[in-house]
């Protein structure tokens, strides 16, 4: 009698990365900036604006909780943009795993902050 149950529970936690937006965090939609291996570097560096930082994993159950916290402080300082910017990277995503790997991430989620350079 238990296995039946069990089995569809289980069933139904495989599926639930595929429903709604195949398992990502984030979307375009919130307001923050999705960043990439691409986007980082240039994103980043060339910016005046400070910039917080969320290097995470979509499969990791302290993302998944710490995501509504993430995008609630990225709505409270949206206005402020001109001075600081909130952004995330899914070192989950083989495109991404080199440059998680320069920035030596090792847990997740790992939070960095980049200041302006003074000058």
């Amino acid at each position: 009698m238990f296995w039946p149950w069990f089995r569809v529970a289980a069933l139904l936690w495989l599926c639930h990365g595929s429903l709604g937006g195949s398992g990502r965090l984030y979307s375009e939609e919130d307001p923050l900036v999705i960043l990439s291996s691409t986007s980082l570097k240039t994103t980043v560096t060339n910016s005046s604006s400070a910039w917080l930082v969320q290097f995470y994993s979509s499969w990791c159950g302290h993302c998944i909780q710490y995501s509504s916290t993430w995008k609630a402080l990225a709505h409270d300082v949206k206005e402020w943009r001109q001075a600081i910017a909130v952004a995330v990277l899914d070192c989950s995503q083989e495109e991404n795993f080199d440059i998680c790997k320069e920035f030596s991430i090792k847990f997740y989620p790992t939070f960095k902050v980049r200041l302006p350079s003074e000058g």
